[in-house]
């Protein structure tokens, strides 16, 4: 899904890591504010190899939401529909919470701390 930043907003969204590559090409070239992905971080993974063997910078890609919403323990699709949109208007207006994308990054980081202590100690 991604969001223009000029009137009308209008969502764009596919299924799927792959149908929407040539959607996903364009947003990424494209002024927007939001351009988010669902999937797996395993599946968004794949997407961000895929980017980068297309020629696209990790500038270009960090732009990605994904997985896409903030946390708020969504569970059904009317949830998860909200806690998308939630993110959405936390982006536009720029507000502090964090999204689950950010939220996985600053986990595996402090991980990576971690590990780097433990090893550092032995």
């Amino acid at each position: 899904m991604f969001m223009p930043h000029t009137a009308p907003w209008r969502p764009r969204a596919g299924s799927g890591a792959r149908p929407q590559t040539t959607g996903r090409l364009a947003a990424l070239a494209a002024p927007v504010f939001y351009l988010g992905c669902l999937g797996s971080t395993r599946t968004h993974a794949k997407r961000v190899d895929r980017l980068t063997q297309d020629g696209f910078t990790p500038d270009q890609i960090a732009k990605i939401h994904a997985p896409v919403g903030l946390d708020i323990g969504a569970r059904t699709p009317a949830e998860i529909a909200v806690c998308i949109m939630a993110e959405i208007i936390n982006v536009l207006r720029g507000g502090p919470a964090l999204a689950l994308s950010e939220q996985i990054r600053h986990e595996r980081a402090q991980r990576r701390d971690r590990v780097e202590r433990s090893h550092a100690a032995a």
